[in-house]
């Protein structure tokens, strides 16, 4: 009998175990903006994937679920985010909340079936100061005239530029003109140079041949008067 028994409430454990995710799981989804205002209201869109038929108590809010935190719009009135919006979802989808603490935080919801068990989940949510879109507003009144004053500066180095390079060449066609001047009576000098190195060696080797010629004479008439 025992063994019956024991056998029982393992076979009923395992059941437990395996089929009661399924049975009782609960997966929805969060739509809002990554970034939001201080004191601000914004919207927040609860959804699921498949067809809810049971009604759910919601409890929603940024960073802890008080009032110092946040505040949720329901019943046509703000109030804290503490209590459970009782069978809010899925007659309504899309709740109002307003953030009152600045920095990176997390916004969380919570959904509670009639077993009073508890589905939820967070996702990150940046919450600017009041004053932060003011200085938006400004700098993207500002940006039109900065970009105006970056195209005149980049019209006005382009011609600084242009003159530079102008200059640059102006100098160098002027400076190059001495020098093919003066290469030009380098080469001159040089070509009459050789030719006339070229013209004295040539006198040079004449005279020689004529004094070799002579002494040669000279010699021939020298032994012939001998003999």
């Amino acid at each position: 009998m025992k063994r019956e028994i024991l056998l029982f409430i393992t076979i009923t454990a395992i059941s437990c175990f395996i089929f009661l995710p399924f049975v009782s799981s609960l997966e929805f989804n969060l739509d809002f903006p990554s970034k939001v205002y201080q004191e601000e209201e914004f919207n927040v869109l609860l959804s699921t994937s498949e067809d809810v038929k049971e009604n759910y108590d919601v409890k929603i809010f940024v960073n802890k679920h008080t009032k110092e935190y946040s505040e949720v719009f329901f019943n046509d009135k703000w109030q804290s985010p503490f209590n459970y919006l009782p069978e809010a979802f899925p007659e309504n989808k899309e709740f109002k909340l307003r953030a009152h603490l600045e920095g990176e935080t997390q916004l969380c919801a919570k959904l509670r079936d009639s077993s009073e068990k508890v589905f939820s989940k967070c996702e990150d949510v940046s919450v600017l100061k009041k004053d932060t879109e003011i200085v938006k507003n400004s700098e993207e009144k500002i940006e039109p005239e900065q970009e105006e004053k970056t195209k005149k500066e980049q019209n006005e180095e382009v011609k600084e530029v242009f003159v530079q390079k102008n200059v640059q060449n102006i100098s160098l066609s002027y400076s190059d003109k001495p020098e093919e001047k003066i290469m030009l009576k380098q080469e001159k000098y040089v070509e009459n140079k050789i030719l006339y190195e070229d013209k004295s060696f040539k006198n040079l080797n004449i005279i020689l041949n004529v004094v070799l010629g002579f002494i040669l004479l000279i010699l021939f008439l020298f032994l012939f008067k001998k003999h």
